[in-house]
């Protein structure tokens, strides 16, 4: 088959399930609820008004950078990690603060012990544990109102490493961090959040296909993600209700490490501005009214462009925390200056190929 006509083919039927997905989207908007325990639903309806107002107080957020170079017999990475704590007054920003400072310092790390998994999760978990504790440090010296993190506030179930791993005492470290850090927002009353950029969950869709309106687009919600369904769902100022993380019979174990703490975390999406997709916020939730507070937060300050649903304060976190492959280069050349060929320090073939 020509490359051009396996294309149309592909253009075709992605517009066919597109009409199909708007079909159910039509459905769902005149779908109710019905009175029943069975749903995850922590409010009435399908779709909220956001009560739109100017932020005002401080809030904070956390991101972090990593870059890595794998060699013959080493592993090596670079990360960091850094902290913006932004104050508004009726929605204008007055002042800024960094922590631990606007130009982080980078940590290295190598290994030369571990396969290509362990690797990995030391990466991430080195990352997410840098990340952490930056938030919690942050949350005690500046105590802000809202405290965002880059993603979700729950570990993924892809950052634990398998049973008997050489490095799982790395997940439980940071499992530590995290319930510290959910203690310390808790006392200091900060709202603690966060905002998962290209998020392609599926349970708010999950929950829709118990909806018996929705039974008849079983398929399409099989095969949709909760952004993509709440592209069209949600107009400007709307949100999803809040509901559970997790439903009880699906916690996964990285959920129930979590205690007591995991029945206060919840989620929900909203759409700030016309041309993106929904975001989607988890956080903390001690009673009722931290939902709309979290929402009324983070829609007010992810409104800075029409086409990019972010808060600009997370935005400021990402750009500083970012780092460039150039970085994880010049440490390696730098080892080479230092020690001369060894051959732990041989690049693999595949990243150093003379021709291509």
């Amino acid at each position: 088959m020509l490359f051009d006509e396996a294309l149309n083919g592909l253009a075709e039927q992605v517009r066919s399930f597109s009409e199909r997905r708007l079909a159910a989207v039509a459905a769902l908007k005149s779908a109710t609820l019905p009175e029943s325990t069975a749903f995850d639903f922590l409010e009435p309806g399908l779709k909220l008004e956001v009560q739109r107002a100017p932020f005002n107080g401080s809030v904070a957020a956390v991101d972090g950078g990593i870059v890595s170079q794998e060699f013959q017999s080493v592993d090596l990475f670079a990360y960091r990690s850094c902290g913006v704590v932004f104050d508004y007054v009726g929605g204008n920003r007055t002042g800024h603060a960094y922590y631990p400072s606007s130009l982080p310092q980078t940590e290295l790390h190598w290994d030369s012990s571990l396969n290509s998994q362990d690797f990995n999760w030391v990466k991430n978990l080195k990352r997410l544990s840098s990340e952490l504790s930056c938030a919690l440090e942050l949350e005690k010296k500046h105590a802000p109102n809202l405290l965002l993190l880059d993603g979700s506030i729950v570990p993924q179930i892809s950052d634990k490493p398998s049973a008997g791993s050489s490095v799982s005492k790395l997940y439980d470290e940071a499992v530590a961090t995290l319930l510290a850090l959910y203690e310390a927002c808790t006392e200091r009353g900060t709202l603690l959040a966060g905002v998962v950029k290209d998020s392609r969950g599926r349970h708010f869709t999950d929950l829709c296909r118990a909806i018996p309106a929705m039974r008849e687009y079983g398929d399409v919600l099989e095969r949709t993600n909760d952004a993509t369904l709440l592209y069209d769902f949600l107009s400007v100022g709307e949100r999803s209700p809040a509901f559970k993380y997790a439903s009880e019979a699906s916690e996964s174990s990285v959920l129930t490490e979590l205690g007591a703490w995991s029945k206060k975390i919840s989620s929900l999406y909203l759409k700030p501005v016309a041309f993106d997709r929904p975001l989607r916020v988890d956080f903390l939730a001690h009673k009722p009214e931290d939902i709309a507070r979290v929402a009324t937060a983070v829609d007010s300050l992810s409104r800075l462009n029409k086409n990019y649903a972010y808060p600009a304060v997370l935005i400021e976190a990402d750009l500083r925390a970012a780092m460039d492959g150039a970085e994880i280069d010049y440490a390696s050349a730098a080892l080479t200056s230092k020690l001369g060929f060894y051959p732990e320090l041989f690049r693999l073939r595949r990243d150093s190929r003379p021709f291509r």
